[in-house]
């Protein structure tokens, strides 16, 4: 039996997409659920509006927060939330018609997870797609990554109230940054993500890709400064040679790493050994072991495929690290494609413009798309090759995979 769901969303000001929002949560396929609209805040006429959705509609409840602040208005929601499984939601956003029933069969399959986030399309203020964000897709990846960076998009998240309430709950002290002080609480209950796009965030104005305002910087300082000081110091014998590997400039050995890190769990000698491969050896905020997860999955569904060859769409770091490997897909690669970077070099190959590039699809060429964060514009941007017949193969996206002839 599907398991119900309790959905919180926050409202502090009434915006334009949010009746879209909302309606995304009430739209949903998984129909075991309440929807709990928190007013956090005193702006004219916002309890009206909530009180006039929930005369439209048994599921949704109204809680007005009294001490606005959106910790307290999250702790609010969570003590009055009537399932076990609990889904954030943020007023400005969009959440797929799928999300909740992917989310809580996931959580269903995983009974010792706390929580579980999916992929998430940032949308920039202009109202373009910036990037795709990819969370960490085990326990175990998310218990080094989460001393990193804040790997998991807020309004994405799926989590079990059990367990919020037995970390204490959101921090009502801390302004801003409150989600990533959960998630380092919660790391070593279990939290995972869904590699599928569910869930759409809209980027406000001023608002940074990848770096923080003064104060999300200030209490991230605070939050990594504490993790790290609480880490075991490592081995010596176990990472030095690693780490001379890297020193020998084999940026492969940066995954002989993390995969360290997700076995034996993360020392201060391990992290600081990664984060000085990432000066030495950069790369995309994507990491390595997601990576090798696309390749094996484009590898399988090429195996037996009477395909002569594959384009790789994209000309960045993803793209170089799959040029550096022998026979990484199984089949020849023919060339690079990118919007941007055509004339230039990468290793054998003058980067060639998408739309320039002479694809045979009567020769079986297929088409990767070999990019970190643009995955999702890349896979739009290939209709016509599409429409032509020619198999592009993309595994982390929002779709279903293309067979392969």
């Amino acid at each position: 039996m599907p398991k119900p769901v309790s959905v919180i969303l926050p409202i502090h000001r009434w915006v334009d997409r949010t009746p879209e929002a909302i309606a995304s949560i009430l739209q949903q396929i998984h129909e075991q659920l309440e929807l709990l609209l928190i007013t956090n805040g005193g702006e004219a006429g916002l309890r009206d509006r909530a009180h006039d959705i929930e005369t439209s509609d048994p599921r949704v409840r109204v809680i007005h927060n009294t001490e606005p602040g959106l910790p307290k208005a999250l702790n609010l929601g969570i003590r009055n939330a009537r399932h076990e499984l609990i889904a954030r939601m943020d007023a400005d956003d969009w959440s797929h018609p799928d999300r909740l029933s992917e989310q809580a069969a996931y959580m269903h399959a995983h009974p010792t997870l706390a929580g579980c986030a999916s992929s998430t399309r940032m949308v920039n203020p202009g109202g373009s797609m910036d990037h795709i964000h990819t969370p960490p897709t085990t326990p175990e990846q998310t218990r080094w990554r989460v001393l990193v960076w804040n790997p998991f998009v807020h309004g994405s998240m799926m989590l079990r109230k059990s367990a919020i309430q037995a970390v204490g709950g959101y921090n009502e002290s801390l302004d801003r940054a409150q989600d990533y002080d959960l998630w380092i609480r919660l790391a070593s209950r279990g939290l995972a993500g869904i590699t599928r796009v569910l869930y759409t965030h809209h980027m406000s104005a001023g608002s940074k890709p990848v770096g923080l305002d003064e104060i999300q910087g200030a209490h991230t300082a605070q939050f990594l400064m504490e993790s790290w000081e609480k880490l075991p110091a490592g081995s010596a014998e176990e990472i030095q040679p690693i780490l001379a590997e890297l020193c020998g400039g084999d940026p492969s050995a940066r995954a002989e790493l993390e995969r360290h890190m997700e076995t034996q769990g993360p020392s201060r000698a391990a992290l600081t050994v990664w984060l000085w491969s990432c000066w030495r050896h950069p790369i995309a905020r994507t990491m390595q072991p997601d990576r090798q997860r696309k390749l094996d999955e484009a590898r399988a569904q090429l195996a037996g495929s009477n395909c002569s060859g594959v384009w790789l769409w994209g000309a960045g770091d993803f793209a170089r690290s799959i040029l550096s490997q022998a026979d990484p897909l199984g089949v020849p690669i023919l060339g690079v494609l990118d919007d941007f970077r055509h004339g230039e070099r990468l290793r054998d190959f003058i980067v060639a413009h998408p739309d320039r590039a002479s694809i045979d699809p009567r020769s079986n060429q297929a088409v990767f798309i070999a990019s970190d964060l643009y995955a999702q514009t890349i896979w739009e941007r290939s209709e016509p090759l599409r429409v032509r017949g020619v198999v592009v193969l993309a595994p982390s996206t929002d779709h279903a995979a293309e067979p392969v002839r």
